[in-house]
């Protein structure tokens, strides 16, 4: 077996620097709060059981997110456990939309537990928490919290994991997500885009979330050039200009 080192790989092998930082495994989960009469909620994959007696919770909650306000004002907060039922409008509306600029609950199937919004769509546990101790770790807060209560639906689809988010779903983390790493902005030069030739198996990423076209999959009918000029990324409703080539 080889082991590479990231200290002695050079800036030209960022591919497997990344690869490095997506070993650790990760859920993806749903968090919620509300205060003053506004709800909020994130998609999330940093969050862990911390301990078991007391059953204490941890989430990692960027200081950007209205949810992160909404739990240091309420000091309570809910975890939604997805499924791999979980759809691309859920990951748009969880992952790339602002709680103060849209209802997240609105359309959703949800249950409102002590004042508390809770996703149940495509969700096979959810557990409510109040907060007992926060630490300030840079761009995040670990906000930990004990369980007041929990539910556990009858479902019989797994519970989705990161690695599972990817392969399966073609998603990245969102900007705010503790294990966000930046998509290459590289773009193509005037002399490259107007000679490159359409080739079914090219692959487009999208530089706002990450998510890759490929025309090899067989779910695609149409190379990404033939794509209308209406379409839109499935995952965060970018234009197809906001694409690159990899």
């Amino acid at each position: 077996m080889n082991w590479k080192k990231l200290s002695e790989l050079s800036k030209d092998r960022e591919s497997e620097i990344v690869e490095a930082y997506m070993k650790p495994s990760y859920g993806i989960y749903i968090v919620s709060s509300a205060y003053g009469g506004k709800q909020s909620a994130y998609l999330a994959n940093c969050v862990f059981q911390v301990s078991a007696f007391p059953p204490l919770f941890a989430v990692c909650s960027n200081h950007d997110n209205d949810t992160t306000a909404q739990i240091k004002a309420s000091h309570r907060f809910a975890i939604s456990v997805m499924t791999e039922g979980l759809t691309p409008e859920q990951i748009t509306q969880y992952g790339y939309s602002h709680s103060n600029k849209i209802n997240k609950f609105e359309g959703v199937e949800h249950t409102v537990e002590d004042g508390l919004p809770i996703v149940t769509e495509n969700c096979n546990a959810w557990f409510l928490c109040r907060v007992v101790k926060a630490i300030d770790i840079g761009t995040h807060m670990m906000i930990i919290g004990s369980i007041d209560d929990y539910a556990l639906s009858d479902t019989t689809v797994p519970p989705l994991t990161y690695d599972r988010y990817q392969k399966m779903k073609h998603g990245f983390s969102p900007k705010n997500s503790p294990t966000h790493i930046e998509p290459n902005k590289k773009k193509h030069t005037e002399e490259e885009s107007p000679t490159k030739e359409k080739s079914k198996g090219k692959k487009m990423r999208c530089d706002v979330c990450g998510y890759v076209y490929d025309e090899s999959d067989p779910e695609h009918e149409h190379t990404f050039d033939e794509l209308s000029g209406e379409w839109v990324c499935p995952v965060c409703n970018a234009s197809k200009d906001d694409f690159t080539e990899v």
